[in-house]
């Protein structure tokens, strides 16, 4: 494959639903729509379970590549020196923001949903993050 930098989701789709490339790597709700209008195929998600939006698509683990894994996630981040009590509070009212049921079945109708209950296990999430893909980096320019 040929590495094409796309400056977002929306060029590669056009892209790819005009046939001026062949397949891309994206985030599902930006592949969505596409999928349901049938101009698109899904031909796998690269996440350790099934979408239950398309739960008849593989993982890429199920197709062979278990280490293939790009989920994509958001989080609330807020300035280093941001003191503990404002931190706290933040986390409290983002927790309660996503317990409410409407904005549960918003985000549901893009894709999955997965939060964390404290600031000490975001952090911990992202550092893992770093170190997955600094391994991944790499191992890319090491080649």
């Amino acid at each position: 494959m040929v590495h094409v930098p796309y400056t977002g989701g929306a060029p590669s789709v056009s892209d790819l639903i005009a046939g001026r490339v062949e397949v891309t790597v994206n985030d599902l709700p930006t592949y969505l729509p596409h999928i349901r209008s049938g101009a698109l195929n899904a031909l796998a998600i690269n996440s350790a379970q099934r979408s239950a939006l398309l739960p008849d698509v593989p993982t890429t683990a199920e197709l062979g590549y278990p280490t293939l894994i790009s989920e994509n996630w958001f989080g609330l981040v807020a300035p280093a020196q941001t003191p503990p009590a404002i931190i706290a509070k933040l986390n409290r009212a983002a927790i309660a923001v996503m317990a409410d049921p409407a904005v549960k079945a918003e985000l549901a109708r893009s894709g999955e949903l997965a939060a964390g209950d404290t600031a000490e296990q975001f952090r911990a999430f992202v550092a893992a993050e770093e170190a997955r893909w600094d391994t991944v980096i790499k191992g890319v320019f090491a080649q």
